[in-house]
């Protein structure tokens, strides 16, 4: 079940005086879609009924585009490329609208996180993504009304800072990926990184990745560095060496959105182009 790291009863930075007002439990998984084949993709139901999490916390799940102008969502392969980005289905420019395209209007058609959720108390909850500041505007880059870097960070950074503390890097020990070979090199185009990954030809994915962690009460939750989806042809790049997961934050840049970056280098807040490919990591109210 979702879980804080860093609660709303926990001030910022660690020891300090500002309440993490924005604080809110990630699942431990990645999300996926329950019917993803061997590649290419699947849409997300309108009732999100086949939207789901993968069974580990190392594994990739699938890509999404942050939202796509006619093909609402849409789950894409971690491992096979859906093919050339030109293609009716990846949208391969920004989104249309630009920066006035805010999650508060596009959420109800563009949201993949489950909805109905039976919890193991079997309490039904509604997923949704995570944001990264206001969704009803221009979102800036402070801590201020960022659900992620309160939730995540030890000490949340302002703008792109990039920061270790309060997290690490390495292999994660989830009953998957430690009963797997890790010899050979990741899957993909760009920088894949040598020996960071398991299981690499098929949907269950799963990779090397950080582990946000809480000092005092050692609640902890890992992201495995999953790469992201080129928008030019339509390969999985820098597997193994980082991974990106959107916020539901429009960026300060006209046709951007925020999301998580991670890497070996530690861990920061970054915008890009909505029509990259980048993973989901859900949340509950």
């Amino acid at each position: 079940d979702p879980d804080y790291v860093w609660s709303t009863s926990e001030n910022y930075p660690y020891g300090g005086g500002t309440q993490r007002a924005s604080a809110v439990r990630f699942s431990p998984y990645n999300l996926t879609a329950s019917d993803l084949g061997t590649s290419g993709y699947k849409q997300i139901e309108a009732n999100r009924s086949n939207a789901a999490f993968t069974a580990y916390p190392t594994q990739a799940g699938a890509f999404f585009q942050w939202v796509h102008t006619t093909k609402q969502r849409y789950a894409y392969h971690p491992v096979n490329p859906v093919g050339a980005i030109s293609s009716s289905d990846w949208e391969s420019s920004a989104y249309a609208d630009g920066r006035n395209s805010y999650w508060t209007t596009l959420g109800s058609t563009h949201e993949t996180c489950p909805q109905n959720y039976s919890l193991t108390t079997g309490t039904s909850v509604n997923f949704r993504r995570p944001n990264d500041g206001s969704t009803t505007a221009v979102s800036s880059d402070v801590v201020a009304g960022s659900e992620m870097r309160q939730s995540l960070w030890e000490v949340p950074q302002d703008g792109g800072t990039t920061s270790i503390i309060g997290s690490v890097w390495g292999f994660y020990a989830d009953g998957f990926f430690d009963r797997r070979s890790h010899t050979h090199a990741a899957y993909g185009s760009g920088t894949p990184v040598a020996n960071t990954a398991v299981s690499i030809a098929t949907k269950d994915v799963a990779y090397i990745g950080r582990l946000f962690y809480n000092r005092d009460n050692k609640r902890s939750l890992f992201f495995p560095a999953s790469g992201y989806r080129y928008i030019s042809d339509g390969n999985l790049n820098n597997s193994g060496g980082s991974g990106y997961y959107w916020s539901s934050s429009t960026a300060h840049t006209s046709t951007n959105a925020f999301l998580l970056s991670l890497s070996s280098i530690g861990a920061n807040r970054s915008n890009t182009g909505r029509h990259y490919g980048g993973s989901v990591r859900c949340v509950r109210p």
